[in-house]
């Protein structure tokens, strides 16, 4: 996701995962090329390709401290590159959603929930009732908030306690640890957990006892 604050705008911003990010400070006639490709401002977007990003920031960030001539036409034409690109992946991106601070206080209450029940059989009418939201809108807002659907926040959450459980109680059953995440299906539960993990549940369990073996083997 980007943000571009206007001048006299308060800078702010926080992730609840590692955050990898570039940034930089541009002079106020950037804002004029913002709005000629039609960018907005003090608004969270989300292109839909991002791969350009880091490696312009990196000619940029290399050019700025060098002692070359014609620095500042280059990094002028860096500037403009970067715009253009961006306002191209935006055309390919989703729309974009404006979300209120009040909703996204509320959307982060219900995240937390949402994370903090991982057993629970959430769906997203019901999320989406506790937002006073349609589902579809609600689904929208999410995603512009967290840049993640909420059902993938329900499925990561239930895939994390699985992990755990897994793990701590060798007694568990397989289908004990579908039953106590929510699921209704076995087989549906295998299928996400293999989806997110890349192996059964058995195997990664398995897997685990054969590292801590070996582990404990060289002591």
């Amino acid at each position: 996701m980007c943000i571009f604050y206007a001048p006299g705008v308060p800078q702010s911003f926080h992730s609840s995962q590692d955050l990898i990010h570039n940034w930089l400070h541009a002079e106020p006639e950037f804002g004029e090329l913002l709005k000629k490709y039609g960018i907005p401002e003090n608004m969270l977007l989300y292109p839909g390709d991002t791969s350009f990003l880091s490696e312009l920031f990196r000619r940029m960030e290399v050019e700025h401290f060098s002692e070359s001539p014609y620095k500042e036409e280059l990094l002028q034409g860096y500037l403009r590159e970067f715009v253009i690109r961006f306002a191209r992946a935006m055309e390919k991106s989703e729309p974009v959603v404006a979300v209120s601070r009040d909703m996204r206080d509320r959307l982060r209450e219900i995240r937390y929930e949402v994370l903090s029940r991982p057993e629970k059989r959430w769906t997203v009418a019901e999320m989406a009732a506790m937002a006073s939201l349609s589902p579809s809108r609600f689904h929208a807002v999410y995603k512009a908030s967290f840049a993640t659907s909420p059902m993938q926040d329900v499925i990561e959450a239930k895939m994390k306690y699985a992990r755990s459980l897994l793990l701590s109680d060798d007694r568990l059953t397989i289908s004990a640890v579908a039953e106590k995440l929510g699921y209704q299906n076995e087989y549906h539960f295998l299928r996400q957990f293999k989806a997110d993990c890349g192996m059964t549940p058995g195997a990664f369990r398995k897997a685990k006892e054969v590292s801590c073996n070996t582990a404990f083997g060289g002591l």
